[in-house]
């Protein structure tokens, strides 16, 4: 009678254990496969006639929306020339789209809205209740000249009474800053960075660029019809959820990475050697390919990436510093002999017939029309 609380006592702990691990694992999903050749096996390099690379491939997707609520501010220019740059007021549903965008997470975002030209005509302070911001932007009208200042100044005074640690300005324009001497919109904006404010600048067709680039992150848009495209990259970038990832990938000192893609630094450790990415920030769903191709004059089977030290690192935000290992695959590597070909390659027995590109990859050599293996794809 007293072994069934313990028998459930026990399955209740494993089944525990196994809910931290799956939530751990699913932060940042990884993949690591040999692409190229199927088979995974390659020769000897100064091998001729045969295969002597493969192709790595490291796919990772951020599966952590964003936590941490944010305040943003969306200051549009409604200044007289927008009647020409944007006559079917495309910024109005573009911010409207933002907005959409944003509602998306789990998570109360606020934001407000600063309509402006060379004074503050209308503001609605940061807000939660998103269907009142749309409703707001509807008010942007085209009149008046140019003052970034004014925008600028109106955006500080809102955000001092956010209460999100993450504050981000999106100031779209039309025009050159005509605002009275003596106003220094450079010096503002440079003061609110320092205090934490994330500032995205979109010039809209014959914007001074100088002046919207001293801003802080800058967007041009030639056409109006294209802002929409610009306000979802925004966003995507106001819903990182994960920061500061790097992946470091450990190679046995006999293989010799090349062909590295996305850029990576190369250092030798014991034994071996690491490349590293620095990704930076990762938004949710957003995916990361990275590729590089190796070979070897050591003949053996090693296993990819090597045991040790080979781990992807991030932060999620608001919510502390992860490791993961990545999952490993093996990669043979045989010793050939130029001028003995099929007489000193290991049998290989075919238990069904083998389209072309399969019989490529399985011999390492081409058949016909001397083509290569197909290259991989990742959707980014």
């Amino acid at each position: 009678m007293n072994k069934c609380p313990f028998g459930l006592m026990t399955i209740i702990i494993i089944v525990f254990l196994f809910s931290l691990m799956t939530t751990y694992a699913s932060n940042i999903s990884i993949t690591n496969e040999i692409t190229s050749p199927l088979n995974r096996t390659v020769w000897t390099n100064g091998s001729e006639g045969v295969l002597r690379e493969a192709t790595v491939a490291i796919k990772l997707t951020n599966e952590i929306q964003s936590h941490e609520p944010v305040t943003v501010i969306l200051a549009i220019d409604c200044s007289g020339s927008m009647v020409d740059s944007d006559p079917n007021r495309f910024r109005v549903e573009a911010a409207k789209d933002f907005v959409n965008l944003i509602s998306q997470d789990n998570v109360k975002h606020k934001i407000g809205v600063i309509l402006w030209k060379d004074t503050i005509f209308g503001v609605l302070e940061p807000t939660a209740d998103l269907d009142a911001v749309k409703k707001y932007l509807v008010y942007a009208d085209a009149s008046g000249y140019t003052c970034i200042s004014e925008a600028l100044k109106t955006a500080e005074l809102s955000f001092k009474n956010a209460s999100t640690k993450g504050k981000v300005l999106i100031l779209l324009s039309d025009g050159n800053n005509e605002c009275y001497s003596g106003s220094d919109f450079v010096a503002k904006a440079r003061e609110m960075r320092s205090n934490g404010v994330s500032i995205y600048a979109i010039g809209l067709g014959n914007s001074n660029i100088e002046d919207l680039l001293a801003i802080g992150e800058y967007y041009h848009v030639s056409k109006p019809d294209a802002m929409p495209l610009i306000f979802r990259d925004i966003a995507t970038k106001v819903k990182v959820s994960l920061k500061n990832v790097k992946v470091e990938y450990r190679l046995a000192e006999n293989l010799e990475p090349f062909d590295v893609t996305p850029a990576a630094t190369y250092s030798s450790v014991e034994d071996g050697n690491i490349l590293t990415w620095n990704i930076g920030d990762m938004y949710y769903k957003q995916k990361m390919a990275l590729t590089f191709k190796i070979g070897s004059e050591n003949p053996g089977n090693y296993t990819l990436p090597a045991p040790m030290n080979s781990t992807t690192t991030y932060e999620i935000v608001g919510n502390g510093s992860y490791e993961e290992g990545i999952p490993s695959t093996n990669l043979l590597v045989k010793f050939h002999q130029a001028g003995n070909e099929g007489d000193d390659d290991e049998y290989i027995q075919i238990s069904k017939p083998l389209k072309l590109d399969d019989a490529n990859n399985l011999f390492g050599k081409s058949i016909e029309n001397n083509n290569n293996n197909p290259a991989s794809s990742f959707d980014l």
